[in-house]
């Protein structure tokens, strides 16, 4: 059998709450009439009463009494369903990137973000950029080989790194053509608490027992305060370019050399395929995605200007 008119269901279910025609129609704005016509239709769908008539009031048959129980079952589950998707589309985005990333990428970005997405409903948080990402997070900006167990991963941008430092500095010690032009200078070591290889030893690779030994070492915990100092005149650091294009393309710091990649890891879209279902996440995600392709385009062009 094919399912009965919903509106006749509605129309069956709140007269049979109200036991009255007559309030049944006020509560939907309808009138009696038109109440009575919709049971009458459901009536003849099933081919049985479901109410005595009186002239004063109406009664469930014991065939309205099951299918009332039954409909209450269903429009309960229903309207917790609705509330449910209607909560869901009401939270807020949550996106994890690690506070370097936050700090001198996705930080300046937002602006853009609000300006592009005015409705945006977004939260912000700051993790390692290696953490695992849990089930609170909707996505995550990462660092890695492109691989995440159970998650989908969209390359986003480069975290190649490259040797950086105040213009200042860079002017004093003259022209660095060469790898091996670093072991006579002081190099600034970001200090990972063991969750990152350090990155000058995986830069160098294979020239690093020749240059390290010999090159004065400053060791500053994080790459944020690597990068501020390297601004403020001490030394050489290595920078991820994706990050500090702006320092670059403005001036604050300077490049030394070509940018490398650190052990094949670039930044990462990284999120479960559920978070696509999430109201407004495929928005942020294709802008997430259009601003690191922005970022390789301006770190192509920066560095096609320095040659």
């Amino acid at each position: 059998m094919r399912l009965p008119p919903l509106n006749a269901l509605l129309a069956f279910y709140v007269a049979a709450k109200h036991e009255s025609f007559l309030k049944a129609a006020e509560s939907q704005h309808v009138t009696a009439g038109a109440i009575s016509r919709q049971v009458k239709k459901l009536e003849q769908h099933f081919g049985i009463d479901l109410f005595v008539r009186t002239t004063r009031a109406v009664t469930l048959t014991e065939v309205g009494k099951e299918l009332l129980s039954s409909l209450d079952t269903t429009f309960s589950q229903l309207h917790a369903d609705t509330e449910r998707i209607a909560s869901r589309a009401q939270m807020p985005i949550r996106v994890r990137c690690s506070m370097l990333c936050m700090r001198h990428w996705l930080m300046p970005r937002l602006p853009v973000l609000y300006e592009q997405l005015p409705a945006a409903n977004v939260t912000f948080s700051v993790a390692r950029a290696t953490d695992v990402m849990g089930p609170d997070m909707d996505c995550a900006v990462r660092i890695g080989n492109g691989t995440w167990k159970d998650h989908t991963a969209e390359y986003l941008m480069s975290a190649r790194m490259v040797p950086v430092c105040s213009p200042a500095y860079a002017k004093g010690v003259g022209d660095i053509s060469n790898i091996t032009d670093l072991a006579s200078q002081k190099l600034i070591h970001a200090w990972h608490s063991g969750h990152l290889p350090d990155p000058w030893s995986s830069w160098l690779g294979t020239y690093a027992d020749d240059i390290l030994p010999t090159a004065q070492k400053v060791t500053i915990q994080g790459e944020g305060l690597a990068y501020q100092a390297a601004q403020e005149g001490m030394g050489i650091a290595l920078g991820r370019v994706s990050l500090l294009v702006d320092e670059l393309q403005t001036g604050r710091l300077a490049s030394l050399l070509e940018p490398q990649a650190q052990l094949d890891l670039d930044y990462y879209l990284v999120y479960p395929e559920k978070s696509r279902r999430t109201a407004g996440f495929n928005e942020l995600r294709n802008w997430l995605l259009a601003q690191g392709r922005e970022t390789d385009r301006r770190v192509s062009a920066h560095f096609r200007e320095a040659q």
